[in-house]
Parts: structure tokens; C-alpha cells; sequence
């Protein structure tokens, strides 16, 4: 038994022993141990009636992004826009990168989105509420992936 539990022990120390990045220059090592990429946002709610939920995520630090969109209950036919936020001193600009609609029906369905070139913008999730009596629940998620 002490075998057993010795063997992956020792494995695990000497993955983490392995150079890094600044130790090496070897790209295919340093892929291979590329820290893990952040999550932007992971909220989740409720919209009603005919009425919107918009939220952002904090700013980016690579060019895609990955955002899911998970219907967890309610009936209601919803539009999720997907758009990239920029701030300077001019302005705000608002550019919408991806459209999709959730259906009427009690279904739960998630959807998937790849986003580029977003380098050093915001992400905004926004969900319309298009039916006048029924409710939208839903889980937002933004992740950041490798270039």
C-alpha cells in the first residue's frame, strides 16, 4: 500500500520540479507549463419579463476569450449580445462581437463563444428578455484562452 501511494507522490513532485519559462527557453516545455489562464466573470441570475441584465467583465490580457452561456431554468425567449468594451478619453466605444437567441422552452442548453481581438477591452454580456411573462435564469462565465 505505501508502493501505491509512493509512486504518484513522486511523480507529482518531480512534474513541479521541472524548469520554467525563465529557466529555459524551450517553447515546447514552457507551453507545457503555462500557468492557467484567468476567469474575467462567472456571475449567474434572473431576468424578468421584458427587461435586460447586462454585465462586464474586467479587462483582458490576451486576444480571445471564451464565454459561456448557460439557460438553467425558466421559459423565456432571451438574446444574449456579446460585445467588446474600449474606454479612452474620447469616449466609450461599444462593439458587438457575437448575437445568438435562446428559445422559447423549459430546455437547458448552453452555448460557447470564441471572441478575438479583445487584448486590453472589456467583455459586456448582455440578455434581453423578449417574452412578457415568462423568466430567464442564466449563468454567464468569461474566460480568458491562449492566443
Amino acid at each position: 500500500m505505501k508502493k501505491l501511494l509512493f509512486i504518484p507522490l513522486t511523480l507529482s513532485l518531480l512534474f513541479y520540479a521541472l524548469p520554467t519559462k525563465a529557466d529555459t527557453g524551450d517553447p515546447v516545455l514552457t507551453s507545457r507549463l503555462a500557468p492557467a489562464l484567468r476567469c474575467l466573470l462567472n456571475t449567474s441570475g434572473t431576468v424578468y419579463s421584458i427587461n435586460a441584465a447586462s454585465k462586464t467583465s474586467s479587462t483582458s490580457n490576451t486576444k480571445r476569450v471564451e464565454v459561456t452561456v448557460t439557460k438553467t431554468g425558466g421559459k423565456a425567449k432571451s438574446e444574449v449580445t456579446i460585445s467588446t468594451v474600449s474606454t479612452s478619453a474620447a469616449g466609450t466605444l461599444t462593439t458587438v462581437k457575437k448575437r445568438y437567441t435562446f428559445e422559447n422552452g423549459n430546455y437547458t442548453r448552453t452555448k460557447k463563444f470564441k471572441v478575438w481581438k479583445v487584448e486590453g477591452l472589456k467583455i459586456n454580456v448582455r440578455i434581453d428578455n423578449k417574452s412578457f411573462s415568462n423568466k430567464f435564469e442564466y449563468t454567464v462565465r468569461v474566460d480568458e484562452i491562449e492566443s
